[in-house]
């Protein structure tokens, strides 16, 4: 199914998903968490965003934190390779957000 089905095909509900997905503080906390090697912690807020980022439908976000999950699930460091990745694909992300918002207006 898509996402917009699983909001009930309300695209305005949808689109202030993204926006509060793209500004969660979460993604605040889960650095934080990396940065001090709180590796539980930054396990705990990432595997949120894997599953908010799923049920909105943002599949390669997913897999991005999918991959760093794994990693921190074991009480490890996930790199630097694959939280620059996550981090790349989450700029993509909102700038993509932004630019469609500014469309619409």
């Amino acid at each position: 199914d898509s996402a917009l089905e699983r909001f009930l095909e309300d695209e305005q509900f949808y689109i202030e998903s993204l926006l509060r997905f793209s500004q969660d503080p979460l993604f605040i906390r889960f650095q934080e968490g990396i940065e001090a090697g709180s590796y539980g912690e930054a396990y705990e807020t990432i595997h949120s965003l894997k599953g908010t980022s799923a049920t909105l439908n943002l599949a390669p976000l997913t897999l991005s934190i999918s991959e760093v999950t794994d990693w921190l699930r074991l009480g490890e460091d996930p790199g630097k390779e694959r939280l620059a990745a996550l981090w790349r694909v989450y700029g993509s992300y909102c700038e993509l957000l932004e630019e469609c918002l500014e469309k619409k207006q």
